[in-house]
Order: C-alpha cells, then sequence, then structure tokens
C-alpha cells in the first residue's frame, strides 16, 4: 500500500515536471520571437548588420584566443622538452658521480 502512494506521488510530481517543462519551452519560444516560418521572423536591416557586426567581433576575438592558445601550447613543448632534457643530463651528473664513488672504493 505504501509503494502505491509513492508510485502516485512520484507519478503526480512527474506530471508536475512535464507540465512546468511545457510551460518553460512555450515561454523561451515567446520571449525568443522564434516562428518556424522564417517569413513570419521581421528582422530589419540595421538588426542583421548589428548582428553580422558583433558576429564579426566574436570572431575576431576567438581568432585571437585560438592564436595565443597555439602560442601557449607551443612554449609548453619547449618547457616540457627543457625539462626532459634537464632530468637526463641531472640523472647522467648523478649516474657519473656514482660511478666515481664506486671506482674509488
Amino acid at each position: 500500500m505504501a509503494d502505491d502512494k509513492h508510485h502516485t506521488m512520484t507519478k503526480g510530481v512527474d506530471n508536475l515536471n512535464m507540465e512546468d517543462d511545457k510551460k518553460n519551452e512555450l515561454e523561451d519560444n515567446e520571449e525568443e520571437g522564434l516562428n518556424d516560418d522564417p517569413e513570419q521572423d521581421d528582422i530589419s536591416p540595421e538588426e542583421f548588420e548589428a548582428l553580422n557586426s558583433q558576429m564579426d567581433q566574436l570572431n575576431s576575438a576567438l581568432d585571437v584566443l585560438e592564436e595565443q592558445n597555439d602560442i601557449i601550447h607551443a612554449k609548453l613543448i619547449d618547457l616540457l622538452e627543457s625539462n626532459r632534457a634537464a632530468r637526463k643530463q641531472f640523472k647522467e651528473e648523478q649516474e657519473k658521480k656514482a660511478n666515481e664513488a664506486a671506482e674509488k672504493k
């Protein structure tokens, strides 16, 4: 019997969530002015030009970010190679000191 109450309550909550989702979707579509018919979407030439300009600015900003990312990546590769070389040199020096100490004994 408790399972029936739990199931009924869960089903009721699920229904409420689905109704809220549908309401939110309708409100979002209304707020954004989305239509399936592109002819009903009235965008003035000025608005289109403003959007186009914003897209160009975003594209330029993304280009700058991509270039900076490439520079950082190249510097990271150089740093890793330098670190490997330093570790190799340090290891060789340690081995050389160990060999010299072993020869003195």
